[in-house]
């Protein structure tokens, strides 16, 4: 009947409080498995408080225990907390999986701790413990949060499987650093490009000053009917009203794209679509 309420009743944290409170007097909590079902329920919830309470409260942890625990401070933002449970469950005996070591090195990215995602790093490998994208893409980003592009690059070319995020991170890595080629290039390689794709770059050049090629991109994103996201348009938008001038489409270049046959698009009509886009997505 537990089992029955917290999958098809629970909503909200005040709910979850109340099953937890019904599992406690029927002596529930003495079990593992129900245990476990609450702190997830918690988690979902976003109340890492009552996670760490019910943790605490817990007479047994396993690594599925802990990890909700620590994903559910880091998730948070609350990456120290992370990192000290992430102690507590070694101490403790339990092994971390996946899930467990992508929230540690997100944490470890959150607090710029570089030196303590490479001695997790360095123990992943020397325990042989088995990998997934995830964990990877969540130690690339540790390494590109911190400026360590020759370790990102080495976990990066040494990935077997990568996803978007894995391009994505050495894309706004590398245009965080000022790499803005070789950020291009990996562009340029990617498999296929979601929007996630088109924004980092876009959004990375123009914060890199580079708006003549944002609006080149911008375009061409236009052209394959991606979506933008509100902050690329909005840029564009500002920078309009400042009255920048791109030197995108000139009277000439619109001249020669039509005696190419090639359509041609102004700034601001580019601008336009993004706002289109933007009020579409956003109300």
């Amino acid at each position: 009947m537990l089992r029955w309420s917290t999958s098809k009743a629970v909503k909200n944290v005040v709910d979850v409080g109340k099953v937890h409170q019904q599992a406690a007097k029927l002596g529930l909590l003495e079990d593992i498995k129900v245990g476990t079902h609450l702190l997830s329920l918690y988690w979902k919830c976003g109340c890492s408080d009552s996670v760490c309470r019910l943790f605490n409260d817990l007479p047994n942890h396993n690594t599925v225990t802990y990890t909700i625990l620590i994903t559910s401070f880091s998730s948070s933002g609350r990456y120290s907390m992370a990192l000290e449970a992430f102690a507590r469950m070694l101490n403790d005996g339990s092994l971390p999986n996946c899930v467990t070591l992508s929230s540690v090195f997100k944490s470890c990215a959150g607090l710029r701790a570089l030196k303590h995602g490479k001695i997790l790093h360095g123990w992943i490998l020397r325990s042989g413990i088995e990998s997934d994208t995830i964990m990877i893409n969540s130690m690339v980003d540790l390494y590109a949060k911190c400026g360590e592009l020759y370790s990102a690059n080495k976990v990066f070319d040494s990935m077997s499987d990568r996803d978007h995020t894995s391009w994505n991170i050495m894309i706004e890595a590398h245009l965080q650093s000022g790499e803005i080629q070789r950020s291009l290039d990996f562009f340029q390689r990617l498999p296929s490009r979601d929007v996630v794709s088109w924004n980092t770059v876009i959004n990375g050049l123009i914060r890199s000053g580079c708006l003549k090629i944002a609006l080149q991109f911008l375009y061409q994103m236009a052209e394959k009917g991606a979506r933008l996201i509100f902050s690329v348009s909005f840029q564009f938008y500002q920078m309009s009203m400042k009255d920048i001038h791109f030197n995108m489409v000139d009277d000439n270049d619109q001249n020669n794209r039509h005696n190419s046959g090639q359509p041609s698009m102004s700034t601001s009509t580019i601008l336009e679509t993004g706002e289109s886009h933007c009020q579409q997505q956003w109300h």
